[in-house]
């Protein structure tokens, strides 16, 4: 029980936004800019996070955006579950594609390290556990929130996305399903409102439980994420940003 809600909370954080073949927008962010964010289960603060932009480096003479996240469960709730997740993602300027990926994880008794680079010279990804091939351009558990944010999103769109992470490529559709003014501890903000899915191999329907709200504005800030189960509802609300 106790792990199923911090892996839930865990995923709320790094959730897949690898959009592909969508019109994009001028990069919305720049060196500097972070968010915050607090985790509430049914009315219990359950951790904290933030991400931010850390500076732009060079992965074989190419600009790359250096992006950082850091999840960490409540003083509470370390003696019942641990919860410490270090994410790191360097992503090519221009293109919005990840070029490397590292992260930590430390969940209760399981502990990870994970890393990945990813050639588009031979178009395989070589990781301290494997080398996959792939095809066409590649985001991370990371990377995939920034690129979302230079979307040209309206109501109605639906939105291919695929992440690869621990050596995996997993597809989703987002659904935009509307707008919605957000109150959070940051102020409040109009919303599009997102929906991703996964479609089910048995019935080929569609499985949702997960809604995401980003600002209308040209930033496309993470302003809130819902995640619905039968054991509760986890909230993810932003307590505060800075944008340079």
């Amino acid at each position: 029980m106790k792990k199923t809600i911090y892996m839930i909370f865990v995923l709320l954080l790094i959730f897949p936004f690898c959009l592909f073949s969508q019109e994009k927008s001028d990069n919305n962010f720049n060196v500097g800019e972070e968010f915050r964010y607090t985790a509430w289960f049914n009315f219990i603060k359950s951790g904290e996070s933030f991400m931010k932009v850390v500076a732009i480096d060079t992965i074989d003479n190419n600009p790359v955006y250096h992006f950082l996240s850091q999840t960490n469960s409540s003083r509470f709730l370390d003696r019942f579950f641990k919860v410490r997740e270090h994410m790191e993602s360097w992503t090519d300027v221009e293109g919005m594609f990840s070029r490397k990926y590292y992260k930590k994880v430390h969940e209760g008794r399981y502990k990870k390290k994970y890393m990945v680079d990813f050639n588009y010279d031979d178009f395989h990804a070589y990781s301290n556990f494997d080398t996959i091939p792939f095809s066409g351009e590649l985001l991370d558990g990371l990377s995939m929130i920034y690129y979302v944010r230079t979307i040209d999103i309206s109501i109605g769109q639906i939105i291919k996305i695929s992440v690869y992470d621990n050596d995996k490529l997993k597809d989703f559709d987002v659904l935009v399903t509307g707008r919605k003014k957000i109150k959070v501890p940051a102020g409040k903000f109009e919303c599009w409102v997102l929906k991703p899915s996964k479609k089910s191999k048995k019935n080929f329907k569609y499985k949702n439980s997960i809604t995401i709200y980003l600002s209308c504005d040209q930033y496309k800030i993470p302003v809130k994420i819902i995640n619905e189960a039968k054991f509760g509802k986890l909230i993810l609300n932003l307590e505060s940003h800075e944008l340079q």
